[in-house]
């Protein structure tokens, strides 16, 4: 009974933990999402019209994964977090 309790108590803080570093990445994810949209935006001021159209759909590729990683750790995280 009391071993039950300790592994549930054990359980309930990993899954606390993993949970922290789904929000923690999803942070990570957020904060270069923004850099990447700034980026993108101060290189097109200084790229020539093929070249910036190039780099813009590189760009919107890779974004768009990441998108996808932050709505996939989301839905993991709320997959997994405690009652």
């Amino acid at each position: 009974m009391l071993k039950d309790e300790i592994e549930n108590a054990q359980l309930r803080e990993e899954l606390k933990n993993k949970q922290y570093m789904a929000k923690y990445d999803l942070a990570c994810q957020v904060n270069k999402l923004k850099f990447l949209k700034n980026e993108h935006s101060n290189k097109y001021g200084k790229a020539a019209a093929h070249q910036h159209s190039l780099e813009a759909k590189h760009s919107e590729i890779y974004l768009r994964k990441v998108e996808t990683k932050i709505h996939d750790t989301l839905a993991h995280a709320h997959t997994e977090a405690p009652p």
